[in-house]
């Protein structure tokens, strides 16, 4: 079963998304997600999308005030498609 968990910059789980990242949105450019600075991420509101306990999807959103911003989403694999409520971004 899918499920979607808030992640905490820095942590394991954290550092298992950037694989994924590399994975599929930097190595087919040719480029390394290790060469960019992340630190940014540790003001944004982070999530993971779980298969069991195997991290396969990823979001990011900023903060403005009330008002959160979707900076980008990642997903392993084949399309997914989550019928789900996004969570809050409190």
């Amino acid at each position: 079963m899918i499920s979607i968990k808030p992640i905490h910059y820095g942590s394991p789980v954290y550092l298992e998304t950037l694989e994924l990242r590399n994975r599929v949105m930097r190595l087919p450019l040719g480029l390394n997600i290790h060469d960019e600075d992340f630190s940014f991420e540790q003001n944004c509101v982070l999530y993971a999308a779980f298969d069991g306990e195997q991290v396969i999807g990823m979001g990011s959103m900023s903060r403005e005030g009330d008002t959160c911003k979707v900076e980008y989403l990642c997903v392993a694999g084949s399309p997914l498609i989550f019928r789900r409520k996004m969570p809050s971004c409190h």
